[in-house]
């Protein structure tokens, strides 16, 4: 292998073809499976990759990917990096991916039992041993249950496997094999595809930064920025590192990183995010940290462990514990099928797969769900998360500042010049609409309760103090002062806004503090979300609680408590009965968070999951959130009801094909792959869906 030094001169990796948006390359160390899988995963997790695939037979590594985001010799450039003595581990991905699956196996199981029960008999054996093989670990485990008298999956397999070698059926057994890979091969897919689809800031980073050296700019690896280094980033490029902007004006997506609502206007001192985008604006960005340590990868690190992982005999838990209640009724039927039918009734019923329907359904639900929220500055840690919040009794508030924070109101409306009220809010919203700025939902509800229809600006500069947009020929100018207005001194508003066309003030819009919180908001749609509870906790007096729990709306209040009096408080409901949701700040009441059924931690800047037991982690300052959250748990528990009910459908008509149509072990393989094939295609959600609209439009 050549050194980092006379990379250039023989490369390792060798370009097998290249064409822009694909690039197949060969290496020796791809012949490993294990660092074949490595290096797939490392390019995968690279901004810019669509797709990594690496053949471990041929040595070869198939890469798609995105030219205006990343360029061919950067690729390369990785390439040579993870392959070279000297790296150490520096593209080491940390995600929990699942591994490859083989197929090798499978195939030839297969292939055999085709050739032998179709053509040539002589097959039948060899294919008979190449089943058990492939079961050696089945056996195994079924042989411990046996020993401690228990019914599992494993001895159900092993029941089919007797079973086939019995009948002879063997291109049934086969077929069921590779499809259970197939499964196994398509889940992971489906969880790459929908995890770049829905987190890219999270599970993708970008490799190469622009480094400022005295003046030239320099492009190194990522990995090798250290704190205090000055780069650039382009317009439209993702931000390598954490760190502040180093000058000048500019405007960022951080929506996935910090759960913000909207674009992100920056000024000389704000913090950038790794994982953030550049919309508007060169950003000169002085580095604070790298690699592992970014707020974007601790994040999806934590997005990445809550994804189920495979099981043994399944594709995750829930397919296993599925599986498993579905045994013991399996063979008390195949039983009763060879009592009064034959072995071929008995393994036609044995043969449909409980497992794998539920398991695929349960787990692209949860990944979609995981992404969605995460989208909304909401990253759920644990799926059963969902479960919880869906069947919550009681919702206990801590009194975090977030329950407290005061939203803005639109107070008057001063147009100049002959401008109409109507036309200047509608233009100072269009400007504001996409902004993280708490003027945007102001002005957005201002031109709702006039029926103002408001447009989104196409050309709107959000870069320097004021807002500039091309309307009708005209260049409007917003005097946007303070930048953010959550950092208005002593928190009063911010001062009125003037807008100016081409020059000449037309109209000024005054905001003020609204009377009532914005958490009430939120609290009164909760409460459309199922019959709740909910409460008001802290450790204020009741003085100063009580005030504030009547215009919060809540249904009762509990003053004084400290950290032991919040722990008493959630246990009090629990001994009634009552399911517990707990939503406050988990680091600094921990005790409180783990007495709960479900813990929800709101009310911080950088999250600690390490030093915090809750499910959910909330980006969010405010809790414009927890009604969607609350919603999406609910259509995310019904979902999953709807996916074990549907895989029961083909299931059930094999057992009825064996005692009434004549079904074989092959027909009941078909029949519940079809099952299979409609949980993985989303009919089951599309159908539960369809219903709850339904209903919801009939009430």
């Amino acid at each position: 292998m050549s050194s980092a030094s006379d990379r250039s001169s023989a490369p390792a990796w060798r370009i097998a073809s290249a064409i822009p948006g694909r690039l197949r390359v060969r290496h020796e160390a791809i012949r490993d499976p294990g660092r074949a899988h490595r290096i797939e995963e490392e390019m995968a997790s690279t901004h810019g990759v669509i797709a990594a695939h690496a053949r471990p037979l041929t040595a070869g590594l198939l890469i798609r990917y995105d030219p205006s985001a990343i360029a061919e010799r950067q690729l390369l450039r990785i390439l040579e990096e993870w392959t070279a003595p000297t790296a150490a581990n520096i593209g080491a991905t940390e995600d929990l991916a699942i591994p490859p699956v083989p197929f090798t196996i499978a195939n030839g199981t297969l292939v055999l039992s085709a050739a032998g029960e179709l053509a040539v008999p002589a097959l039948l054996p060899p294919t008979a041993l190449l089943l058990v093989f492939n079961s050696r670990k089945t056996l195994r485990e079924a042989w411990r249950e046996a020993r401690s008298r228990r019914l599992g999956l494993p001895t159900l397999f092993a029941t089919i496997l007797m079973g086939t070698l019995l009948s002879g059926q063997f291109l049934a057994a086969a077929l069921m094999a590779w499809t259970y890979q197939f499964w196994r091969h398509q889940h992971r897919l489906a969880r790459h595809r929908l995890r770049r689809e829905l987190l890219p800031s999270m599970t993708q980073r970008s490799r190469f930064a622009r480094l400022c050296v005295a003046d030239a700019e320099v492009e190194v690896l990522a990995e090798r920025l250290r704190p205090g280094d000055r780069i650039v980033v382009e317009e439209g490029q993702m931000v390598p590192a954490d760190g502040w902007l180093a000058g000048g004006f500019a405007v960022v997506d951080e929506r996935l990183v910090c759960g913000v609502a909207g674009l992100s206007r920056k000024e000389a001192g704000d913090p950038i995010h790794a994982g953030s985008f550049a919309r508007q604006g060169r950003l000169f960005v002085e580095v604070s940290g790298q690699g592992g340590a970014s707020r974007a990868l601790r994040l999806g690190r934590e997005l990445a462990a809550a994804a189920p992982p495979p099981a043994q005999f399944a594709l995750n838990a829930h397919g296993e514990e599925i599986g498993r209640k579905a045994v013991v009724p399996t063979l008390a039927v195949a039983g009763l099928g060879l009592a009064v039918g034959d072995l071929a009734a008995a393994g036609a019923i044995l043969r449909p797969d409980y497992a794998t329907g539920p398991g695929l359904g349960v787990s692209l639900e949860s990944l979609r769900d995981l992404g969605e929220s995460a989208r909304e500055g909401v990253v759920v840690r644990d799926p059963s998360a969902f479960r919880r919040i869906a069947e919550a009794d009681v919702f206990l508030f801590d009194l975090v500042p977030a329950l407290r924070r005061e939203g803005l109101e639109v107070r008057s409306v001063e147009p100049l010049d002959g401008v109409a009220e109507d036309d200047l809010l509608r233009l100072a919203a269009s400007a504001f609409a996409g902004l993280a700025d708490d003027r945007a939902p102001a002005l957005g509800a201002a031109c709702a309760s006039r029926r103002i229809i408001v447009r989104r600006q196409p050309r709107a500069d959000y870069r320097g103090p004021d807002i500039a947009v091309e309307d009708g020929g005209l260049r409007l100018t917003f005097r946007d002062r303070p930048a953010s207005p959550a950092a208005t001194p002593n928190g009063e508003p911010p001062p009125a806004l003037e807008v100016s066309a081409n020059g000449r003030t037309v109209g000024r819009i005054a905001f003020g503090r609204s009377a009532r919180p914005r958490a009430a908001e939120a609290l009164h749609a909760l409460r459309n979300h199922g019959p709740i509870a909910i409460g008001l906790l802290s450790d204020r007096t009741e003085a100063e609680v009580e005030p504030i729990a009547r215009t919060l709306g809540v249904d009762f209040h509990l003053a004084g408590l400290d950290a032991s009096g919040k722990v008493e408080a959630v246990r009090a409901c629990r001994r009634r009965g009552l399911k517990v949701a707990y939503v406050g700040n988990g680091r600094r009441d921990p005790e409180a968070a783990r007495a709960a059924n479900v813990a929800i931690s709101i009310g911080f800047d950088e999250p600690d999951p390490a030093h915090d037991p809750s499910a959910v982690l909330v980006l969010r300052p405010d809790l414009a959130w927890i009604p969607g959250l609350r919603e999406r748990s609910r259509e995310h528990l019904a979902c999953l009801r709807a996916v074990n009910q549907f895989v029961l459908i083909p299931n059930l008509f094999c057992i009825a094909g064996a005692f009434f149509l004549g079904f074989t072990s092959l027909s009941s393989a078909v029949v519940t792959n079809l099952g299979t094939l409609a949980v993985y295609t989303g009919l089951p959600r599309r159908r539960n869906w369809r219903t709850r609209a339904i209903d919801r439009s009939r009430r």
